[in-house]
């Protein structure tokens, strides 16, 4: 204990010593005025850095930015230290993406999501097996189809469902035979069939035109 090795760089242009201290061994710049650099392959099976505030800086001398680890105030954080600004963020209860993030393979998410602001699609949305769902109710909460959410589906609290054509152009329906049923859907109120004859209160309309059927 004391004893250590001093090696001097030249010109005397800074001063280190090697010296045990306990179970380490340390270099110590007593000077206070350069830097451990290593010009090959560093390799152990572990490394540990140890600080109020570790940091691992990845500095590229010909483009920016610079890029570092580190660890402060019970975070992990990825930095860019040219900015600087935290890119993303770890605690011990969650995971923070603070810029844009492109999964160009996908991402598969086997939880809920929870978005505070909008989600934008490119591509279809798709559901296979679960649903896509506005589970609130009232005109401002809604699904909405068109450039300037023309087409709204929605619940009005406490009163019926609604689908509202706002920019007043019309609702067209296309499809093989149109059969609307009350909310149990097992007794057809109005039924139209392929050939165009409308049928209210049967589902079987004869003759042409509207076919009136009502239980006495």
């Amino acid at each position: 204990s004391g004893d250590y090795v001093r090696l001097y760089a030249g010109s005397g242009t800074g001063k280190w010593d090697i010296y045990g201290n306990g179970a380490n061994l340390r270099f110590s710049d007593n000077d206070s005025a350069g830097k451990v650099v290593i010009d090959t392959e560093l390799q152990s099976a572990n490394f540990t850095i140890s600080s109020a505030n570790p940091t691992i800086t990845f500095t590229e001398t010909d483009q920016d930015p610079d890029f570092g680890i580190l660890c402060n105030g019970g975070q992990f954080r990825l930095q860019d230290v040219s900015a600087p600004a935290n890119l993303f963020t770890a605690s011990a209860t969650a995971l923070n993406s603070v810029i844009h993030h492109d999964f160009g393979a996908g991402i598969d998410v086997t939880g809920a999501i929870t978005a505070s602001t909008n989600i934008t699609a490119s591509g279809n949305i798709v559901s296979s097996s679960g649903q896509i769902s506005v589970s609130d109710d009232g005109g401002s909460h809604y699904l909405s189809v068109g450039a300037n959410a023309d087409l709204k589906i929605y619940h009005d609290d406490g009163g019926p469902s609604i689908i509202s054509d706002g920019a007043n152009q019309g609702v067209k329906v296309s499809l093989k035979e149109l059969n609307i049923t009350e909310y149990t859907g097992n007794t057809s109120k109005v039924f139209i069939n392929t050939s165009g004859q409308v049928g209210i209160g049967t589902t079987s309309p004869e003759g042409v035109g509207l076919d009136i059927t009502k239980s006495r």
